[in-house]
């Protein structure tokens, strides 16, 4: 269970990580988009940073805590029809 759930969370981490360091590679390799419109006043790499990130973050955090749940129900059924 404990090697299932670390799992999770890698994948979870993984992308997260993904998320930041993508927003920091399109921001040095395309310029273009730190200078694109404006978005609620926000530049679109701002506007992700400064609003989206706290409803991604709760996102993945939903996710992980929903699937460690899953498991953890999977592994107390397992447990019974084994009968431990």
């Amino acid at each position: 269970l404990m090697k299932r759930q670390a799992a999770l969370g890698f994948r979870v981490a993984a992308v997260f990580l993904t998320l930041l360091l993508g927003l920091l590679l399109v921001n040095h390799f395309a310029p273009r988009v730190s200078n694109a419109p404006t978005v609620l006043g926000f530049p679109p790499n701002w506007l992700l940073l400064a609003v989206l990130f706290y409803p991604i973050t709760w996102a993945l955090s939903w996710w992980f805590v929903r699937d460690s749940d899953r498991l953890e129900k999977e592994d107390a059924d397992w447990r019974k029809l084994l009968g431990e």
